[in-house]
This record gives C-alpha cells, structure tokens and sequence, in this order.
C-alpha cells in the first residue's frame, strides 16, 4: 500500500516493502524508454543500466551489475543524514531499465550505439544520466553524448585500479582497457583535465606507464595515497580536473576498493586498494566542488552471499550514487548550482 505522504518524499510517495512490485532502484518509479515518455515525465535524473561484460580481459559477470545494484538499493532510503535532505523531495528521480544488449559477441559494437542513443534520449528530456555498469568500456559512448552537450571543455574524474589507457588491443580498441584512450580522442577532453586516482602497482603493464607519459593526463598512485593521505591527493585531481572545465564526468570501478570491499569485481579481491571510508571522502569532496554533468559505476558482477541480501560491492555503488544524489539536492537546497 501507499505510503502516508506524510512519510514519503514528493516525487515518489508509493515506497514499497522489499521483494515487492517492479525491482527499480529505490523504487522510483519506472519510465519506459520512449523519448516522448520521458519528456512527459520531465526527470532531473534518470536512472539507467548498461548490462555489458563482452569487452572485459578478465571474469566476464559485471552485465549483472545493473540488477545487483537495484536489490542493494532497497535497503536503503532516500534521507541522507549528513546533509539533512531527502534528494527525492527536491529531484525527480525515475529508472529506465537496462540498453538492451546484443548477445552477439561479434557485434559488440552495436552495444556501444545503443547506449550513446539512450543517454541521448535522457539528455534530450532535460535530465542527467546516472548509469549502472557493466564493464568499464561504457564510459566511451556515455562520455560522447555528454561532451557534445557542453560548450566547453570537460574535466575526468576516474577512480580505478588501472589506468585503462591502452589504444588497442588485438586490434579491438573499444575494451575496457582503452577508456582512458577513447576519452582523450573526445575534442572537449584535454589530458590536463583527466585523472586517474587509486592506480596500483601490480596490474599496469611498463607499456601502459609509458603511455601515461607519452598522453599526458594525470594518474595518482595508491603510493601517493599512502604518503600523503586521500583528502590532498583527491583536492590536486579536482583541481586539474576543474581548471578551465565547464563540467566534470565521473567514473568509478570497483576494483579501485580493497579485497574486502570488492570480492564481485570482474578483477576479483584486490589486494591495497582504497577503504570505504577513504571513498567516502572522496565522493563528498568532488560531489560538493565539481558540477558533475555525467555519473558512472561499474565492474560490478553477481555477489550471492549467504544470508541472500546484496553482497558488499553492490553496496558501495549503491553507497556512492547515494552521496550524488544527496550532495546535488544539497546544493540545490544550499542555493548553489550543481
């Protein structure tokens, strides 16, 4: 049954108890992918899940990111304690569902036009895409649409293991390994204004070191992290991010985490890697400083556990759209344009 309005937040007063109705995030409500239909609903934010695992080196299972996600983020609600807003009281907020991938190996191309027309389609109804890895390849065609919508340059924000800068390989350039490639061959994205944070030290090949330098955008180690702490390292990225951009995308993979907080990365546990709490510093520092005009999270697979609620890593990406969504209707609330 509805919930009281006196409960619920204004856009979505329906919540429902776990397991039932359609699973959309949150429960928000579910818009069909229909141009017209979105434009009629009018979001601020639009929720969507990019179901990809074809181009990945290693365990092919993030294309059951998106559903993983939306069982974690039934068990949380909309309030945010730290800002003392409800984010659905000030956005509409609504789930499209998932691009419709092709099953085609072959024919993983078409995945990317698919999700470059969809984010188009949101961007068309005057929203801002939040999407729900999938491997790392679906910031490319995500980062496209976006790009062409900013009169000005774009700063990167990219939260990973790897530097994922290689140009090809095999012959394929459109993996998860080249986003960071593909990103810089966008006109509006300069190397100064992409960053790379948590890059460790075990799985980037000397090629790949090299090709940092020969590109030029920045890359923070997990050794800089160590030595000079998260909140220094993450304020240097958003300065360079930010200088000179008119809006910033984000992008986080979950192997970027420790072991413990990222068992279900395509990667699997990795061994070093950043503490929650360290990210969430992070997601507060750049969801507060930077007008963030596109949102990602992935390499996210399925994570059973034993009790048959969502496992840890779905958590922390649920955890991080979270903090988005609360920090923008915070500023909002604030006055502030985000």
């Amino acid at each position: 049954m509805p919930r009281p309005k006196e409960w619920g937040p204004k856009y979505t007063d329906n919540r429902q108890i776990l397991a039932s109705g359609i699973p959309t995030y949150l429960h928000i409500p579910y818009v069909r992918q229909d141009p017209e239909e979105l434009k009629t609903y009018a979001p601020d934010f639009v929720i969507l899940g990019a179901p990809f695992s074809f181009d990945t080196m290693t365990r092919p299972g993030s294309h059951m990111g998106p559903r993983s996600l939306r069982a974690a983020s039934e068990f949380i609600g909309p309030y945010h304690r730290y800002y003392d807003v409800d984010y659905l009281d000030e956005f509409k907020v609504c789930d499209i569902g998932d691009v419709d991938p092709t099953m085609n190996p072959e024919r993983a191309r078409e995945n990317f036009d698919r999700l470059e027309q969809v984010v188009d389609m949101v961007l068309d109804a005057g929203a801002w895409p939040i999407v729900m890895g999938g491997d790392h390849s679906i910031p490319q065609p995500i980062q496209k649409a976006i790009c062409r919508r900013i009169d000005g340059y774009v700063g990167v924000l990219h939260f990973d293991s790897h530097l994922d800068n290689e140009e090809e390989l095999e012959g394929w350039k459109h993996g998860d390994a080249s986003c960071a490639a593909r990103a810089l061959e966008i006109p509006n994205i300069r190397p100064q204004n992409y960053c790379t944070i948590g890059v460790d030290s075990y799985f980037n090949l000397k090629l790949e070191i090299e090709l940092l330098k020969k590109q030029g955008h920045n890359a923070f180690f997990r050794e800089d992290i160590y030595d000079r702490g998260i909140e220094a390292v993450v304020q240097d990225a958003i300065d360079l991010a930010t200088d000179g951009t008119e809006a910033v995308y984000f992008t986080f993979d979950i192997d970027v985490m420790d072991g413990p907080w990222c068992p279900a990365s395509e990667m699997g546990p990795n061994v070093g890697g950043l503490t929650f709490r360290e990210m969430l510093k992070a997601i507060r520092m750049v969801t507060t400083q930077c007008q963030i005009r596109g949102f990602d999270v992935n390499c996210v697979g399925h994570e059973p556990s034993g009790s048959g609620a969502p496992g840890i890593s779905a958590n922390v990406e649920v955890a991080l759209i979270h903090e988005y969504l609360a920090a923008c209707a915070y500023r909002k609330v604030q006055g502030e344009s985000f």
